[in-house]
Order: structure tokens, then sequence, then C-alpha cells
């Protein structure tokens, strides 16, 4: 099929060579993560908003091994939740359609893609609460110890402020040797 495709394209004369001087801009790797592949696009984009390139590139690394170990546990994100995520930041934001679509757009960004970007915040998001944040727990004489430390009175806000800010700090302090044990056991190139 696809021959024939071509033999009429071919024989119609519809297949076109490109202006002479034109410029074709062609994306290319920046690294492989497993069978996940970094495109300088991803970086480039990133780097656009201020962010340093090398960092860029580290932090892309790192959700890739996120993702794929989210895939390996089975979490998933089902359609219905990226759109009723979309409708609640059209909503925190007071947009409707047309605005959100304005705003992407000032953003560089189509309503497909940010679904794209959505749908991957989401599975970044539940992979780490599943497999890093359930683990961290935080018991009372911890905060109490906490509110000691930074004498406070011990009222039931500020022990619930200390206690999520001592889950906050576990969390990062065991998500940080979670990656580590990750990107020694995964197959990661870069190109220069």
């Amino acid at each position: 099929m696809r021959h024939v495709i071509l033999a009429t394209m071919l024989a119609t004369g519809t297949a076109h060579a490109a202006p002479v001087g034109a410029v074709v801009e062609i994306d290319r790797s920046i690294a492989h993560v497993g069978d996940a592949v970094i495109w300088e696009s991803d970086v480039a984009s990133r780097v656009k908003a201020g962010a340093d390139r090398a960092a860029v590139i580290e932090n892309l690394i790192d959700d890739e091994l996120v993702l794929a170990e989210g895939t390996k546990a089975g979490i998933s994100i089902d359609k219905s939740e990226v759109l009723a995520a979309l409708d609640e930041i059209k909503k925190q934001n007071n947009l409707d359609d047309a605005g959100l679509d304005k705003a992407l757009a000032d953003n560089g960004y189509t309503r497909a893609r940010y679904l794209v970007d959505l749908d991957r915040q989401l599975h970044l998001l539940r992979t780490k609460n599943q497999l890093v944040a359930l683990k961290v727990m935080i018991e009372d004489a911890a905060v109490d110890a906490e509110i000691k430390v930074r004498k406070l009175p011990a009222t039931d806000e500020n022990k619930q402020t200390v206690k999520t800010e001592l889950r906050r700090a576990a969390m990062e302090k065991l998500q940080v040797e979670w990656l580590k044990n990750l990107r020694k056991r995964a197959y990661i190139t870069r190109r220069p």
C-alpha cells in the first residue's frame, strides 16, 4: 500500500522538494533513560523560562525514572482525571475555554500539548505519592519535640503546621534517596 501511495505521489508530481535556502529544524535527542528519550525541544522549552540547562536535563532524567517506576507499579491516570484537573485549573484561574486557550497560546502551548503535560504531571505526582509518600510517617512525639525546639505554643494549629513541615522534609529526603537508587539501576546516556 505504501508503494502505491508513493508511486502515485511521484507520478502526479505532488512530492515537492523544499525551497532552496529553506531551513528545517530537526529535534535531536539529549539523553536516553532506559527506553525513554529526552529531546532538545523539551530542554529548550524549559530553559526559556530561565532555568539552568544542566539542571533541567537532570530534572527531566529524574522525571523519566519516576515515570518508569510508576509504569512498573501499574500506576495510571485516567483521561477523566486529566480533564477534571484541567477544569480545576480553569476554575482556580477564573478562565473559560477561550481564556484558557489564550493563556496557553501566550505561553507557547496548545491545549493538546498542555493536556499531555498535565497527564505527565499527574503521573509523576501519583507515582511519588504511592511509592514514596506512603512510607513517611511522622509520630506525635517527633512533633512535640519540634514544638519544644521551636518554642511554640502547643496548639493544634501549630502541631499540624509542624507535622506538615516535618512530613514534607522527610518526603524530600526519602525521595532524594529513592531517585539516587533509581539512577544507580538505570541505563542513562547523555549527548554532549
